[in-house]
């Protein structure tokens, strides 16, 4: 028998609108032990009937089982890459766990679906921004509080569920949620899929898009200072984020950070769709926020609570703290007391009576030939 091309004739009726059941027929006694046409298989059972979801996700577990088992064999790894050569078999992994999430909740297995949904949500992600660079530099406007000084104490970097940001626009979930349980089609899985976006996390920065390197202007935007630091009592705290940090993946614990550059939408946005993808959810903004540049740091991984401090990584860092024209004497102190032992470099920030609105660093120590406005 020419499994060879049995199986070639196989996959162009599961390309073809209409054939899937003919691709069925045609691998009945083919029993190809790979996670690609088990999916294949599971997808094609679930098309032609929804209701036939019980043999669906008998195919679903083995192309689980099958990508699992290989995900760290490099054997394995290898003949999957020759499957999709010679079959033209292109799958991303996302999809298993996806559909896998939608056939869990119909055969009432809410906590597998979840399950399955997170990694979905894990796999779905696309790289970050930068990822020809070694190292970043962004710059985080801050108020002087107990998740500021947590991050200097423990170096770490606090990222919050989105429902703690200021503006209930920062991001989209909120308002794809809203309208998700009128669109679906399938409502059963509408809860645990929800439920898969309360692992992401975010933390804004401000850089440079084009270098991504130090920017002396960046620290000197009045409008960053009187936005997010408490009306400039509060601190800039410059970073070099190293690509290990803002790269990382953890394929064990389904833990992945990303860093990217926030799409500023000119037209309208709409959220009338049976799903959302991160960059839909996560980094798009109105451009009426444009001028501030901002960088994400998008996490995602198992914890729930609100507010999650990451490890930096040996290479990640402090650079500099600037300190806001009003911050009080002894809240310098303190952070200059936390940051001794680092090389960090301390700035205050100052304007002039002839030119109030241009608020400009002056490296602590230095010669200040201008005086600061009370």
């Amino acid at each position: 028998m020419d499994y060879e091309a049995i199986i070639k004739n196989a996959l162009s009726d599961y390309k073809q609108s209409g054939s899937k059941q003919n691709f069925l027929n045609k691998l009945k006694d083919v029993d190809i032990k790979n996670w690609k046409f088990y999916y294949l298989k599971a997808d094609a059972i679930y098309s032609i009937n929804h209701n036939d979801y019980k043999r669906a996700l008998v195919e679903i577990k083995k192309s689980i089982k099958e990508y699992e088992a290989s995900k760290n064999d490099l054997l394995a790894g290898f003949f999957g890459s020759v499957y999709e050569s010679s079959y033209d078999i292109k799958v991303p992994v996302y999809k298993i766990y996806f559909l896998a999430g939608e056939l869990y909740t119909r055969n009432g297995e809410e906590q597998n679906s979840l399950k399955c949904y997170h990694k979905y949500q894990y796999y779905s992600q696309k790289k970050s921004d930068f990822t020809d660079k070694d190292s970043v530099i962004v710059y985080s406007f801050r108020r002087y509080n107990e998740y500021t000084l947590s991050d200097i104490i423990n170096k770490e970097i606090t990222v919050c569920h989105p429902s703690k940001m200021n503006d209930p626009f920062d991001t989209l979930i909120f308002e794809w949620n809203k309208n998700l349980p009128s669109i679906c089609k399938e409502p059963t899985h509408i809860k645990p899929y929800q439920e898969s976006f309360d692992s992401y996390k975010i933390r804004s920065f401000v850089a440079n898009y084009e270098t991504m390197d130090t920017d002396d202007s960046i620290v000197s935007d009045i409008l960053m200072w009187s936005h997010y630091t408490d009306s400039h009592k509060g601190l800039c705290l410059k970073y070099r984020l190293s690509n290990f940090f803002f790269e990382k993946r953890d394929d064990k614990k389904y833990i992945s950070h990303r860093l990217k550059k926030v799409v500023y939408e000119q037209n309208k946005v709409s959220v009338d769709l049976p799903k959302i993808d991160s960059e839909l959810g996560y980094v798009t903004k109105s451009a009426v926020w444009e001028r501030e540049n901002e960088v994400r740091l998008i996490y995602y991984g198992s914890s729930l609570t609100e507010y999650l401090g990451i490890p930096l990584d040996h290479d990640s860092h402090i650079e500099a703290v600037y300190f806001g024209l009003k911050m009080e004497e002894a809240n310098k102190k303190t952070i200059k007391n936390l940051l001794r032992r680092q090389k960090v470099t301390f700035y205050d920030m100052y304007n002039t009576k002839d030119d109030v609105y241009n608020i400009q660093p002056k490296k602590i120590g230095s010669d200040i030939s201008v005086k600061k406005i009370k």
